[in-house]
């Protein structure tokens, strides 16, 4: 299952990001928070690294390791979360719910995600480091 998102807007978005590098500065990309079973299909994956590459953005950071959680339901978001799940996606609702059981997925899933968007990345040349673009650029 791909996401659907709106593609004129998106590349709208790159364009600027490769706008934006012709100035020289570190571009990256922040892809948070991941929706398991919702955002967090490979051919997303794989098509975000490719228009990240295409406009030359330095790293993508996702939203798995590095932060607490993917995406962390706390109470009235749980709520809201959950009652949008099951008017809009409740095919995937029991499998989240059980993901979800202490507010966020467990570390088996985001490692998971980790390694999977780490091996997309790393095809695309994308760094996982906001900070060596930057210090590469200084050291010239």
């Amino acid at each position: 299952m791909k996401a659907e998102y709106n593609t004129i807007m998106a590349a709208k978005r790159f364009e600027v990001l490769s706008k934006f590098r012709e100035t020289n500065a570190s571009i990256g990309l922040h892809v948070m928070p991941i929706i398991p079973y919702l955002t967090d299909f490979q051919d997303n994956f794989e098509e975000l690294c490719s228009q990240a590459s295409n406009s030359s953005v330095d790293y993508l950071l996702p939203g798995t390791l590095y932060l607490p959680e993917t995406l962390y339901l706390r109470v009235n978001v749980r709520t809201r979360f959950f009652d949008f799940i099951q008017k809009e996606s409740p095919e995937i609702e029991d499998r989240l719910r059980a993901l979800y059981k202490t507010g966020g997925a467990g570390n088996p899933y985001k490692e998971e995600m980790h390694k999977a968007l780490n091996k997309i990345r790393d095809m695309y040349n994308l760094s996982d480091n906001y900070m060596k673009p930057m210090k590469e650029r200084l050291n010239r």
